[in-house]
């Protein structure tokens, strides 16, 4: 460990001292918040994305950043289902009337 603490230019103290500090309050704040955006993605069966996922929570009233919700999913690896939607499909030949026939 002091090798270590050497090459990255810190002492061991401080290393130890940032290694067994506490979260602090806008931590622990951030985690709940991204559990809940993890847990709302999940009842929403993973169909949003994470804009629409956003525009919910805020909608709902949840004080939340467009970011903090894509860092949340990023994080837990979650990516949300791709829906398709069934389009009609053009039929391409056209049988117009023949116009130049009653003239002849």
């Amino acid at each position: 460990m002091r090798w270590l603490c050497q090459r990255l230019q810190v002492s061991g103290s401080g290393f130890y001292d940032y290694f067994h500090r506490q979260p602090t309050e806008s931590q622990k704040k951030r985690k709940k918040t991204a559990a809940y955006i993890v847990m709302q993605f999940k009842h929403l069966k993973g169909r949003m994305g994470y804009r629409k996922l956003y525009r919910y929570l805020v909608n709902k009233g949840i004080m939340v950043s467009l970011f903090q919700v894509r860092q949340a999913l990023c994080d837990a690896e979650l990516r949300s289902k791709v829906v398709t939607y069934y389009k009609k499909r053009e039929h391409g030949h056209h049988t117009f009337p023949n116009v130049l026939e009653p003239i002849l």
